[in-house]
């Protein structure tokens, strides 16, 4: 009965990680939304002052969350599906996104410094695109492997895996770098589905 309480509750604590993920998943989505619009924003030369205020905490939470969530889908997709080949996947969108922060916040910065069109075009414009080209592949082949993945969850994987590869083709053309977000967002919606559905299955409980 030791053995069948100890499982039980450890299988409450994996469920209850599970859906507070879920729920991270959908808020994060929602926070994509300022975080598109900020970017656009940017492009307009909004007042830097007011951007640095709003802009990079924005980033900063985000990009805190998505490595949460990622590391989370490491840990299920590991542990439950034994997709051990994912591991190298998730750790090289967590750098991207690492670097990504980075250079958002350099970018936010930079207008304060120069008002030089020339080297804000260089500086706060060009590293990015090396970054999409990289972000393009790692995410196409990180959406192919999930296709491996044997389903359990009604064919969210499949969609999840499915909008990371457009997702990562829209990056790799550079040009259509914002549909690309688009689907990433709409993307954690349903990563957020996959946990929820996750924390739903029933635990496997032996009675000694």
């Amino acid at each position: 009965m030791a053995i069948a309480y100890t499982e039980a509750s450890q299988s409450f604590m994996v469920d209850s990680r599970f859906k507070t993920t879920a729920f991270i998943c959908f808020f994060t989505a929602i926070l994509g939304i300022p975080m598109f619009i900020f970017g656009m924003l940017t492009a307009l030369k909004l007042s830097a002052i007011w951007m640095i205020f709003i802009r990079i905490p924005l980033t900063i939470v985000y990009s805190v969350f998505a490595i949460y969530i990622l590391l989370q889908l490491e840990r299920l997709l590991v542990k439950r599906y034994h997709l051990d080949n994912i591991r190298i996947m998730i750790k090289s969108i967590i750098i991207m996104l690492i670097i990504l922060l980075a250079m958002e916040i350099f970018s936010t910065i930079l207008p304060i410094f120069t008002r030089d069109q020339g080297a804000l075009m260089l500086l706060g414009i060009v590293p990015y695109i090396p970054l999409c080209l990289l972000g393009g592949i790692i995410y196409f082949i990180y959406g192919v492997r999930l296709l491996e993945l044997k389903d359990q969850t009604s064919g969210l994987y499949r969609i999840y895996a499915i909008m990371q590869i457009i997702g990562g083709v829209c990056f790799f053309t550079i040009i259509l770098w914002f549909i690309g977000i688009l689907f990433f967002n709409v993307a954690l919606i349903v990563l957020g589905m996959i946990f929820l559905k996750e924390s739903e299955t029933e635990p496997e409980v032996e009675f000694v």
